[in-house]
Order: C-alpha cells, then sequence, then structure tokens
C-alpha cells in the first residue's frame, strides 16, 4: 500500500472506538487496522476511553475486562484532558456533553475528527459553519478519502 507523504492526526470519538472494539469487520476497525499502514496518528481522550467504557459496561458487560489491552494493541495516542476554558468555547456550538470531544480533537491538533454521530456533529448547522480547525467524517467518508482514494 502507498504511504501518505503527511502525517495525518485522526481523533477517535467513542461511537467509533466501541465500534471498532465490538466489531472487526467494520469501517471503524478498519481505520484502526489500517491506520498502521498508512501515515496516520490515531488520538483519542480520557473521555472517549471514559464514554467507550460506559457503552461496553452497559451493552457488553463481559468485554470490558479486554479493553484496555485492545487499547494498548491499537497503539492510540492519548491527549491530556482539554481544559473547562476551551471546553466551554466549543459549549457555544454544540451540546454540553460532546464539547469536549470537539475540545480534545483541537487540543490534539488533529487534521480529522471520525464520529458515528451524525446528528451531533456533521449534520450540526452551528458545528458545520464554525471554522474548525479539523474537518470531521464518518468511518466511511474518512475511508473514501484517505484510504480509498490511494488504491
Amino acid at each position: 500500500m502507498p504511504r501518505r507523504k503527511k502525517l495525518v492526526k485522526v481523533f477517535l470519538d467513542s461511537s467509533v472506538v466501541f465500534s471498532a472494539f465490538h466489531s472487526d469487520t467494520g469501517g471503524s476497525m478498519r481505520i484502526v487496522r489500517e491506520a498502521f499502514e498508512y501515515d496516520i496518528r490515531l488520538v483519542i481522550s480520557p473521555r472517549v476511553i471514559e464514554e467507550a467504557v460506559s457503552s461496553l459496561t452497559e451493552k457488553y458487560p463481559h468485554t470490558v475486562p479486554l479493553f484496555p489491552r485492545w487499547l494498548e494493541h491499537a497503539k492510540f495516542s492519548i491527549v491530556p484532558k482539554p481544559s473547562p476554558r476551551l471546553v466551554k468555547q466549543f459549549e457555544k456550538i454544540i451540546a454540553s456533553n460532546d464539547a469536549p470531544i470537539l475540545a480534545a480533537a483541537q487540543r490534539a491538533k488533529a487534521d480529522v475528527l471520525v464520529t458515528l454521530d451524525r446528528k451531533d456533529f456533521i449534520d450540526n448547522v452551528a458545528v458545520r459553519k464554525a471554522q474548525l480547525p479539523f474537518t470531521i467524517f464518518t468511518p466511511g467518508d474518512f475511508i473514501k478519502k484517505y484510504f480509498d482514494a490511494n488504491l
């Protein structure tokens, strides 16, 4: 596979991390797997980990003990928690429970945020109008742009 010339920092939200952990065949897992073949650094935050564990605990509690090892194997970079001030800035354009995700992506200096949450992130008019320093994609759209375009 061809390698990208520029390192791309990709922040994954908890929906993508949860899906990648839960399914070996979906687009979320493809991103995690193929990041190793391209110059892509996958970044998450402590909040993403907390949300993924919460979802796993609710839906698949027997898998929770496997999650920390999977995170290590996937070799995510973990950005420190964003400041409350930065989170507050994003609360102007997105719900307060989603603001820490945008703030963490900015703190990580991400080029891309990948999410399965179309309603709150991708289709959100205020988020689309904001001049964010990163682009927001679904896993499928990210794959088309960064992986399949290089075939």
